[in-house]
């Protein structure tokens, strides 16, 4: 069974309702389904009664799915709450991503690209380019569908998630479920798939897949990055409902009607049930599912359940009044504290090194901030012979500023703090492997086997001047990606101490798709290799084995949430990111007025003949 006409979603004078060839071969009239209230289930169910046991099943009607009265219509308000049941997402995310992966690869298990899948075609009526054509005795081609991968397609499919790490606490090594001999994965689990959907999907299909294909699936992939937010606004969701509706017709547009199942129909309610019931995380099956460690016998799973869940509670309850002094999980460390891991090693600075973790310290110093501006009306007034340019005014500025601090410092009165700090830092620092932040654990480069922590990102308030000529600079917000490299401990003599992060930084872009691409090869800012450990969020990064270039995929530290900052401006922007905002989710997936100009197969891969008697007998 599949279930399509997802275009009864869609606006009534929308020009894909009486589009006849590239969905099922019929126009779409019909509205959005009206769902049913609880006084309208319980008209339908009237007085039945529920009959148990193995009594012999009765077949399901069109208007009564029902086989049995709830016994939650027992409660008084039941009748009048808004819903009657909850969606897991889990499952739901799990399973389409498990659909999608099965037909990319036609994995021989469970294919969904297959002679039968064309044979449906022919019933219908529609994509005559994918009918089968019968080239001789139990002999049948079938051209290959634009969705269908080649083999080196495949492999470059494969090797992509082959080669991911991701950092430590994000998910599993997903790498090693991947059979590359095969082609195919084993093993996943429901958090890998959730890594798949959202993160991983849209790397692999991004060089592999014609681009209005890989489109449609980075869309949805989208889709649900967004859906499982920890903040929702109603506005936001509001079009997140209309936008799943066509991403579902434009799957319709794509792929075979075996490939949506009764799991792909029903992400169609899940941005609408979010805008009512809320956040998902509240309500998907993860927290239920890690009830399974309290199975111990296999014959009762939910008695293990209820009775190693009592002990569990029965055991917190006592934890309450043992002595402070005892671990339990009410005085236990999280697993990640802001701060060093480890106790460093006390090592030399080298000269330039020490100048330029000074120059960054000063730069980006709440207390220096007057006395750069000053130093700067310094620089403008005396009209130095090689400040005549804002460009040459912003490097000699940046070259001479910590000596004149130094020297002016002297002569006016200051805090004990800033005198210190022009004196400059002690020229023996601590150094880490390791250091906790924000949430984010960083581990400097090759000091790490299976995980990757060491990806960084930084947005700074940057002067950007087109060229050496430029008398009009501008001032935005540059991200920065790189590698971290070293983690130091800067000592002003006991008097200030700040952690420096010394990356690497790179060349980045921005794809046809929207995402982002560093090239390790390009290395810029070379004279500026520090920030503020306080200043960067964590990202990881894709190798594509295509060329030189690696996506970039930000993250989000788990348990953390700012409830200090404004939560409309903070946790939209740490929680959604640029996701809401990028133009690759709101651009348009395929040109509505194409129509006739469709493409169903594609002519640059061979199809394939299969020796079969199947299509005799249909």
């Amino acid at each position: 069974m599949c279930y399509m006409c997802h275009r009864r979603w869609l606006d009534s004078k929308h020009k894909w309702r009486k589009d006849k060839k590239c969905f099922d071969g019929n126009q779409e009239l019909r509205g959005i389904p009206t769902p049913l209230t609880g006084s309208n289930i319980l008209d339908i169910l009237d007085d039945r009664k529920n009959v148990f046991g193995n009594a012999q099943k009765k077949k399901r009607k069109k208007h009564d799915p029902w086989t049995k009265k709830s016994i939650f219509f027992n409660l008084p308000y039941w009748e009048i709450n808004l819903f009657h049941h909850n969606l897991d997402v889990m499952h739901i995310e799990k399973n389409i991503c498990k659909n999608v992966i099965r037909t990319l690869l036609n994995i021989e298990r469970k294919p969904k690209e297959h002679l039968r899948t064309r044979l449906d075609l022919v019933e219908m009526g529609i994509r005559k380019d994918l009918h089968p054509i019968n080239i001789g005795p139990n002999k049948v081609f079938l051209p290959h569908a634009r969705f269908s991968l080649s083999v080196k397609e495949k492999d470059i499919f494969c090797r992509v998630l082959k080669g991911v790490k991701v950092p430590e606490s994000y998910g599993s090594n997903v790498s090693r479920c991947v059979n590359l001999e095969q082609q195919n994965f084993l093993g996943l689990k429901s958090h890998d798939f959730h890594i798949l959907m959202q993160d991983l999907l849209k790397v692999a299909i991004r060089k592999v897949l014609p681009k209005e294909v890989a489109r449609v699936l980075m869309k949805l992939s989208s889709f649900f990055k967004i859906l499982c937010s920890k903040v929702i606004i109603i506005e936001e969701f509001d079009s997140l409902d209309a936008e799943i509706a066509l991403i579902l017709c434009e799957l319709e547009r794509i792929f075979p009607p075996s490939f949506f199942v009764i799991m792909v129909h029903l992400s169609i309610h899940l941005a609408y049930e979010a805008k009512i019931v809320g956040p998902v995380h509240y309500r998907w099956m993860y927290p239920i599912e890690r009830l399974k460690v309290y199975v111990r016998n296999r014959n009762y799973p939910e008695g293990s359940i209820v009775e190693g869940y009592l002990a569990d509670e029965c055991l917190t309850f006592c934890s309450r009044y043992l002595n402070d002094n005892v671990q339990t999980k009410f005085n236990k460390l999280p697993r990640n504290v802001d701060g060093p891991i480890g106790n460093g090693v006390m090592t030399s600075l080298e000269p330039l090194e020490w100048e330029q973790a000074h120059h960054y310290v000063l730069f980006n110093c709440e207390l220096i901030k007057s006395f750069v501006t000053e130093h700067e009306e310094f620089l403008s007034s005396n009209a130095c012979e090689d400040s005549t340019r804002n460009w040459n005014t912003t490097k000699y500025q940046y070259l001479t500023f910590h000596t004149w601090f130094e020297n002016h410092v002297k002569n006016v009165v200051v805090s004990e703090e800033v005198k210190w700090l022009a004196k400059g830092p002690n020229s023996v620092a601590r150094r880490f492997l390791a250091y906790v932040i924000n949430g984010y654990k960083f581990i400097i480069e090759g000091c790490e086997r299976q995980t990757q922590n060491f990806g960084v990102m930084v947005t700074s308030s940057t002067v950007r001047f087109k060229n050496k000529e430029d008398e009009n600079p501008e001032v935005e917000n540059v991200t920065y990606y790189g590698v971290l490299k070293d983690i130091i401990e800067l000592d002003y003599y006991g008097h200030s101490k700040f952690v420096l992060f010394r990356c690497d930084w790179f060349e980045s872009k921005q794809d046809h798709f929207g995402l982002t691409l560093v090239n390790f090869g390009k290395l810029i800012y070379k004279s500026d290799p520090f920030v503020f450990a306080t200043q960067v969020k964590q990202v990881y990064y894709t190798e594509d084995p295509t060329d030189n270039w690696h996506v970039v995929t930000k993250t989000t530290p788990r348990d953390l949430f700012d409830v200090h900052g404004d939560l409309e401006n903070d946790d939209m922007e740490n929680y959604l990111g640029d996701k809401l905002e990028s133009p690759f989710f709101h651009q348009p997936m395929i040109d509505e007025d194409e129509g006739e100009h469709v493409s169903w197969f594609r002519d640059d891969v061979p199809g394939t003949t299969v020796d079969t008697s199947i299509m005799d007998n249909h």
